[in-house]
Parts: structure tokens; sequence; C-alpha cells
């Protein structure tokens, strides 16, 4: 049988600060004066896109741009006249043609920023003829997975090391999704088929400005662009998140491919494969979803041993509800509750005795 129960899902929206896990300094190009080049980033499990972490960066690389401004500290007139968008990789952080230091006395301010650019992954860097604090432009792609990071070295000169050390910060959001259900019941499980979205808001393209006070935490700013309506295309993320569903066996019963909720007191199940997020840009965040899922219940007074049911439901996470922050990670959750599933209830009562007529047999 199939059921569609409209409703508002229960979406919450839970935030924390990623922290930060280093990565071991890997081996840097060795010149006795050459600049030299080490950095860590955040470990994170993988994405549906580019993860940027230490074994990405060895790959993709990053791009630096570097600022000579010869005694003086670097100000908005500084140029990217040493170096611009030069591509660091490998093992050993190699780069092409090698820079070196000039005299102690002089300074080079260093912007980086990773993944390096390239014609699929959406990010454009400001051009070698800006003056001033450096930008890039990102596009979100339909697959929605470039987790960018970016660093400053500012006003550094010989005297305080050949090795510039970067440390990355995130500069998007990363979201992951998850369900979990409301229902007390040892015999009945549910079964994600699939999660699609009718239709999605959010920022696709914005301007990020590049910090210029070198600490830990600091953090270049969004414009704030306005959010714009964004159509799930197929085989994109937002089109089904559910990427890798698995064939379900639950003691016995075979069910649709999907994600199980067993009964777990509201445990939160990840619906994406293998831990995989989205990667979006700072701002309002709307979206609106479908659910499709079955239940399962076990019941051994039936021939099968068990009835499987399936329903569709709906939900909007309204615009204004979730504004998306740099480097922090969202879980979204879908609750799937006693309300929604609406069990079978019975009621009963017994009719009097009709006395109205009798009849009488004589002995």
């Amino acid at each position: 049988m199939k059921s569609i129960s409209k409703f508002g899902i229960a979406l919450a929206a839970l935030f924390a600060v990623v922290g930060c896990s280093k990565n071991d300094v890997l081996k840097s190009n060795e010149s006795d004066n050459g600049i030299r080049f080490s950095t860590y980033v955040d470990r994170a499990p993988q994405s549906k896109g580019l993860i940027t972490d230490s074994d990405n960066l060895e790959i993709h690389g990053f791009g630096v741009s570097a600022y000579y401004t010869h005694e003086d500290d670097w100000s908005e007139n500084s140029v990217p006249n040493y170096m611009y968008n030069t591509k660091v990789s490998g093992g050993d952080w190699s780069y092409s043609p090698v820079k070196y230091w000039p005299v102690e006395s002089e300074k080079i301010s260093f912007f980086a920023y990773a993944p390096h650019n390239d014609a699929n992954n959406g990010i454009v860097l400001s051009s070698v003829e800006k003056a001033g604090v450096p930008t890039l432009t990102y596009s979100l792609k339909d697959d929605c997975g470039v987790d960018i990071v970016s660093d400053v070295i500012m006003n550094r000169s010989k005297s305080d090391g050949a090795k510039v050390n970067f440390k990355f910060n995130h500069i998007l959001s990363k979201i992951n999704f998850t369900a979990s259900d409301g229902v007390n019941d040892s015999n009945t499980q549910i079964n994600i088929k699939s999660v699609v979205f009718n239709s999605v808001k959010l920022v696709k393209e914005d301007l990020y400005t590049f910090p210029t006070i070198e600490a830990d935490t600091e953090q270049g700013s969004w414009s704030g662009a306005n959010v714009a309506n964004f159509n799930p295309v197929q085989g994109s993320p937002f089109a089904e998140i559910i990427a890798a569903p698995t064939p379900q066996n639950y003691g016995g019963i075979n069910a649709s491919d999907g994600i199980a909720l067993l009964p777990n007191n509201g445990k939160k199940v990840s619906l994406c494969a293998n831990d995989q997020y989205l990667f979006l840009i700072p701002g309002d965040f709307e979206l609106k979803v479908k659910i499709e899922y079955e239940i399962i219940t076990r019941d051994h007074n039936l021939a099968s041993g068990y009835v499987i049911t399936s329903g569709e439901m709906e939900g909007t996470l309204p615009i204004g509800t979730l504004r998306l922050e740099q480097g922090k990670a969202y879980a979204i959750n879908f609750k799937i509750t006693e309300n929604v599933l609406s069990p079978i209830e019975f009621g009963a009562v017994v009719s009097g005795w009709d006395s109205t007529s009798s009849t009488e047999i004589n002995f």
C-alpha cells in the first residue's frame, strides 16, 4: 500500500566549528636560499567532491601569490610582483621557477589557497595586476564538492626562517544529511529508499576576500551575494543524496535498496554514502525535499512473517531558518515520527442486549 504524508519535516540544524587536527609537516624543497613551503590542514572524511587534506594537496596543489615590498610592510598599493598563482604540489611541496629570499631586511607577504584553480573547480583568482587584497570568485558546480581553504603569511623576511608554513582554514560550509526515527517499536524498521530535493535556494556564486592579518583563526570574508534558485540536475548530490544505496536485510526480510533506520531511540544515521558531505558558499539556505521510505513490521502471525508498506513525505527548510557560516559544519536531520507513520489504532464497544421483545414458552 502507498501512503503520502505532506508535513513539515523536523529539521534539526546543528553546527560546530571544524576542529584542527594537524597533519605532520612534510619534507620541503631543499635549497640554501630558496623560499620553501610546508603546510597542514584539517583531516576530514571523503566527500562528494574534492576534500582538501595533505594527500589531495600533494596531487592538486595549492596556489601562492607573493608580494615583495622591500623594507616596507604590505599595503593596499602592493601587487603580486614576486609570485602569482604559483602552483605548489608534490610530497616535497615543489614549485617552478624557484624563488629566492631577498636580503634579510626586506619583506614578502604570501597569500595562499587550495585546491589550485583549474577549469573544473569553479575557482577564479583575481588578476595579477590587481593591487591590494587579492580575491577569488567561486562558482558552485553541480557536484557541490570543492573544499576551499586559505591562509596568509604577512611581512615575512629571511630572518624569520627560510620555510613558509601555511595553516589553512576552511572558508566554505560543510553539510551532512542524517535521518532518525522517533518510533519506539522493536518490531518495526524504517528503510529510507530515496531523498530527492525538489528545489534548493542558496548562494550560487560569490567573491571571497583574503584576510590581511596573520592569525590561526583569522578568516577572510565573502561579499554576501543574494541567494538564487538552484535547480538540481540528474547526477548531482541535490538530485539524489543517497549515492550508493545497498540492499537491506532485516532479520531475513529482504527490503528495497536504501538506508536502514533500525529501532535505535532516535539515533541519527548518515544518509550519504561513506560519510560524504556537501560544501556550500556561506549564506542563507533553503530546501524542499521529498523522502521515500518503507515500513517493515515483523508479524509471526502472517504467513510471510512480516509486512512491508511504503510512503512518501515532503518537507521544507524555509529561508532564514539556517544561515551558513564559513568554516562550520552542519548536520540537517530528517526525523520520522510516530505522527508521520500514523499507526493503526483500534477502538471497541459492546452493544447492550436487545430486550424490547420476548417469547414465552409454557410447559
